[in-house]
């Protein structure tokens, strides 16, 4: 399948402008808001409750920093930062089209008794756009269940990031930083969100 051009177009504007913002115009970000219980991640980044983030903190300062104190690291902070809202924006906006793909589908469920007062040759006609159109419906939900999964995954990356960039900063021996990293994927929780 070819990509739809004017898509492909503004995939590639942010190619050409790299130092451009890489956040969303919050008027953009306000339209696909989503409420409810559950959803508080998708608004809010990850608290730095780790026991790497206290370690790195400078205890001089009355308060805890919100990045890391080197250079580097604070960038890739903030990288992980910018991942983290655009992918919690896909999905936000994802919500709203499969909000709006349920809506349709509702809709043409509830046109189908008036299909009866249409002749036969007309009614035919009808009932195979009708499927046509419920069919493309579900391969619509099924590209953003896989899209779901894509960019839950993003956000993980993204979390992953942020907790590299205070790995990075902090000073431990190399045997310590990959005790950590193994200890993590082994599920111990040395490196929370």
């Amino acid at each position: 399948m070819g990509f739809i051009p004017s898509l492909l177009q503004r995939s590639k504007e942010a190619w050409h402008k790299p130092s451009s913002n890489p956040l969303i115009l919050r008027r953009i970000d306000n339209m696909y808001k989503t409420h409810g219980e559950g959803t508080t991640f998708l608004s809010k980044h990850p608290l730095l409750n780790s026991v790497i983030v206290d370690a790195t903190q400078n205890r001089s300062k009355s308060h805890s920093a919100t990045a890391p104190s080197n250079k580097e690291s604070r960038k890739l902070h903030l990288i992980g930062r910018h991942h983290y809202s655009l992918t919690s924006f896909s999905l936000q906006a994802l919500n709203y089209l499969c909000a709006m793909e349920a809506f349709m589908r509702h809709i043409l469920l509830k046109s189908v008794p008036l299909f009866d007062f249409l002749l036969d040759e007309q009614k035919s006609k009808i009932l195979s756009y009708h499927t046509e159109v419920m069919s493309l419906l579900d391969y619509e939900m099924i590209t953003s269940c896989h899209i779901v999964d894509a960019a839950s995954k993003q956000i993980a990356t993204a979390v992953h990031l942020r907790r590299h960039a205070w790995l990075r900063t902090a000073t431990i021996t190399d045997d310590a930083r990959n005790c950590i990293i193994i200890t993590r994927l082994m599920g111990r929780a040395f490196l929370l969100p």
